[in-house]
């Protein structure tokens, strides 16, 4: 779920972005202290990109998907401050040889070329992390009819009871897992035979589940 979030964070900073920069075009606003603008942009791009490589690497061996995004979050911003820096230094060359007024179009043209490009990091982000979403929340009629399934098999087959059943979606495939009891005098080889005739039995009652 934090994933979601922070896929859904990083994908509202690239639309933000989108955004303002349109405006910027439709209503150009030439910036004063481009030299200023430029250092400030080059640190928080050597910040974030280091930070967000150091963040990637805890995630990758911690096995974490939210640092992982985290880190996704910091790096996209790191390179959106370099194409920033590069605007302003195209912004400054341009106003040296007279052509002030196209500079001002320079930034937010080149942030809204970056942001459609990154736009593809946080839509991998949510694809994942929605998909696990929906992974652990199957449909509760599908749940309901496996349940029940289940504890007819029990009856039919003569078991003492159901200890749990457990369903879980994964795009469109649907797995089913249940754990009987069953006579602790029957043999292992006995078990097994059961065992073998209820999966059976239940692929056969669910053919789209995979049991």
């Amino acid at each position: 779920l934090m994933t979601t979030v922070e896929g859904v964070l990083l994908a509202g900073a690239c639309v933000g972005a989108i955004i303002y920069s349109v405006q910027d075009l439709i209503h150009p606003d030439p910036v004063d202290g481009a030299y200023a603008i430029v250092i400030y942009q080059v640190a928080s791009f050597l910040i974030s990109v280091i930070f967000g490589w150091w963040m990637k690497r805890v995630g990758n061996r911690i096995g974490s998907p939210l640092v992982r995004a985290e880190a996704e979050l910091w790096i996209v911003d790191g390179w959106l401050a370099l194409g920033v820096t590069a605007a302003f230094v195209t912004s400054i060359a341009l106003g040296k040889i007279g052509t002030e007024q196209a500079s001002a179009y320079v930034d937010p043209a080149v942030c809204i070329v970056l942001s459609v490009i990154f736009l593809r990091k946080p839509y991998e982000i949510l694809r994942e992390s929605i998909g696990d979403l929906v992974d652990a929340n199957p449909y509760a009629d599908t749940v309901n009819a496996i349940e029940e399934s289940s504890r007819a098999l029990a009856e039919r087959f003569h078991l003492e009871g159901i200890e749990w059943v457990r369903v879980r979606k994964a795009g469109r495939r649907v797995f089913a897992m249940v754990s009987f009891f069953v006579d602790s005098g029957e043999s292992l080889e006995d078990m097994d035979i059961t065992r073998q005739d209820v999966t059976h039995e239940m692929a056969s009652l669910h053919p789209d589940v995979e049991v």
